[in-house]
């Protein structure tokens, strides 16, 4: 009886303690952020005629509610803020490129992730 009463404590130890270290493993799938993959045009891109949209590839998908690019000119001098053209929850985020002007023009994205982290 006594042996029993040891091996059962010993059995509850062991499975707290697999259970301790499956914890990580939850917590970095729930803290996984959403990371730009691709952008066309592409990063620090010369382009010979202005892109009639930009596009970003996530790694995940992103709220696009709350999706906006800024788009500031060769001074730095803010243009505007665009919204999406695409809707609802995706990896991939459309905006139309009526807004870029002649020049270089600087584009800043935010974002919001599945896991409500700001980008």
């Amino acid at each position: 009886m006594l042996l029993f009463k040891h091996s059962s404590k010993y059995i509850m130890a062991l499975a707290i303690a697999f259970l301790i270290t499956l914890i990580p493993a939850f917590q970095h799938q729930a803290s996984a952020h959403a990371t730009l993959e691709k952008n066309t045009p592409q990063e620090k891109g010369i382009v010979k005629d202005k892109p009639e949209e930009i596009k970003l590839e996530f790694n995940q998908p992103v709220n696009t509610k709350y999706s906006k690019i800024t788009l500031y000119n060769d001074q730095g001098k803010k243009i505007s803020d665009v919204k999406p053209s695409t809707t609802g929850w995706s990896q991939t985020v459309i905006f139309p490129g009526d807004q870029i002007t002649k020049g270089t023009n600087t584009v800043e994205w935010h974002a919001i992730s599945a896991d409500g982290h700001m980008k």
